[in-house]
């Protein structure tokens, strides 16, 4: 957990430079998509995935340097823990590291898919950043991918499957975290995100962006394979006209580059559109 002691923390401009100089500290890739930020009053916190090994992992700007480089990761289940998390801190507990002293919380800030909380001891200052973070945030996307990644040569329609339900995944729960109302539609299922086109639609009506602009000559492809997991998992894997679906392990290869960049890209949109997710 890279950690950066500024005068009062760092905001998401100052950011924006910085992902561009820092590398996957896992593999040595630096194409990381922007998770989540949140900001208190003289910390803030970054959450990023590295897009070829799919770590996560977070950078933490304080005023004063942290006394361990690691911090404390909490994954809650649902939005509405993250709160719940915050209040359970150990507050007034006391320090492990001296013993004498009380923790307390200096610093809390909160989004929909992340909180962060900055405890010190009052005694000999230890300080510590706990992170708490959605399961969905770090695993669902992810997680499909990486299935994909995994069977992609023996298994290529299977492979396929998994692309199509990342991507599915993944603006599912985009919509849901912005309100109450849209978790509602998702849980009741008034909106279908295996169908792309009205993802597209849905997209553009809820954040003003065009997703078929992010991949540009890639959106056909990503449609037709759309189309072939439709075929897989409700026809057998043949088509309309009782063919069998061909699919290679080149067409797997390009529809994961495809997948991850169409997210990357919509996160970098989100980002440097100051939303915060």
């Amino acid at each position: 957990m890279p950690n950066i002691v500024t005068p009062y923390g760092i905001n998401k401009d100052q950011h924006k430079k910085l992902i561009d100089q820092y590398s996957c500290g896992k593999c040595g890739g630096n194409k990381l998509r922007p998770i989540s930020f949140v900001q208190g009053a003289n910390t803030s916190a970054f959450c990023y995935e590295c897009m070829e090994c799919h770590k996560n992992d977070f950078f933490v700007y304080t005023k004063k340097p942290l006394s361990t480089p690691d911090g404390i990761i909490n994954i809650t289940n649902s939005v509405g823990e993250l709160d719940k998390q915050i209040q359970d801190e150990p507050s007034g507990a006391t320090c492990s590291k001296c013993g004498n002293g009380k923790l307390h919380s200096i610093d809390t800030s909160k989004c929909h898919r992340m909180a962060l909380d900055i405890v010190e001891c009052d005694s000999c200052q230890f300080l510590v950043p706990i992170i708490s973070i959605v399961r969905d945030t770090l695993i669902a996307y992810s997680y499909n991918l990486q299935l994909a990644k995994k069977v992609e040569k023996n298994f290529p329609e299977i492979a396929l499957v998994f692309c199509i339900s990342a991507i599915e995944t993944y603006f599912r729960q985009l919509f849901k975290y912005r309100s109450d109302l849209h978790e509602y539609l998702i849980k009741k299922r008034k909106i279908n995100f295996q169908n792309l086109q009205e993802t597209k639609e849905i997209i553009s009506k809820e954040f003003n962006i065009n997703i078929v602009k992010l991949i540009e000559k890639d959106w056909g492809f990503l449609s037709e394979s759309s189309k072939k997991r439709n075929f897989i998992i409700h026809h057998a894997s043949y088509n309309d006209s009782g063919e069998k679906i061909k699919i290679s392990n080149d067409d797997i290869t390009k529809l994961i580059s495809i997948v991850d960049k169409l997210v990357f890209e919509m996160e970098l949109e989100l980002f440097n559109r100051g939303v915060v997710i």
